[in-house]
């Protein structure tokens, strides 16, 4: 949803060198004919162009007005969006490029949480794309049990208890398909309640059942 509103306003940075390599000379292919399905898309196509250059874009503005209440509504407590730097940076440029200024809660909040993926040492500064306690704690769980460690190690306890505690039971997007399914998930991140994934579900809740096949998993899920 980011890309699209950031695709929408096309921002640009003029550079002080060209770049004329990266121009096509190649010409335009021929359009189809409307009889078909490919002309008749080719045709859409053309449409939508003219629609972009016109200056009267009230479905536009509409449609923005509206991607934009959806990436609000999206932000998770820690100020990221998804819990990850991708969408978290293009959603600050997509609700900067709809005129939030820096110091809108929204935006303050988005940039401050950076912080804790920001990395300062020899080689500089930079952001991680990504962090995973929830899939690193249930793997380490997982692989502490099969080395023999008893379930009742104040370790194995402290980690089942943790992932326990990142079970998302809010609802998400999902739920527009599922609306009558009871939530329940985990994700990668320390933040991530919109998207929960399937393989960190899995993942957490193998440590946490009780199997015939694997005493040695600690079984505190129920």
């Amino acid at each position: 949803m980011a890309l699209t509103v950031v695709s929408a306003h096309r921002p640009t940075r003029h550079l002080n060198f060209t770049v004329e390599e990266l121009k096509s000379g190649a010409r335009a292919s021929p359009r189809g004919a409307l009889n078909t399905w490919s002309g008749r898309f080719e045709a859409l196509d053309v449409l939508l162009h003219v629609y972009e250059r016109h200056p009267i874009k009230f479905l536009r503005r509409a449609a923005l007005r509206r991607a934009e209440r959806w990436i609000v509504q999206r932000q998770e407590a820690d100020g990221s969006w998804g819990g990850i730097q991708p969408p978290w940076v293009y959603s600050l440029i997509a609700l900067r490029l709809q005129g939030y200024d820096l110091d809108h809660p929204v935006m303050h909040a988005g940039i401050a949480g950076l912080d804790g993926f920001t990395i300062e040492d020899d080689l500089g500064r930079r952001l991680e794309a990504c962090q995973s306690p929830v899939w690193d704690t249930a793997l380490a769980v997982t692989a502490l049990a099969d080395a023999g460690l008893s379930p009742e190690d104040p370790v194995l306890r402290s980690a089942s208890r943790y992932l326990l505690n990142q079970e998302i039971t809010v609802p998400g997007d999902w739920s527009v398909r599922r609306p009558n399914l009871q939530p329940s998930g985990w994700a990668f991140e320390f933040e991530n309640d919109t998207y929960p994934d399937i393989d960190d579900a899995a993942e957490s809740c193998w440590p946490l059942c009780e199997q015939p096949s694997r005493r040695s998993t600690p079984s505190v899920a129920h």
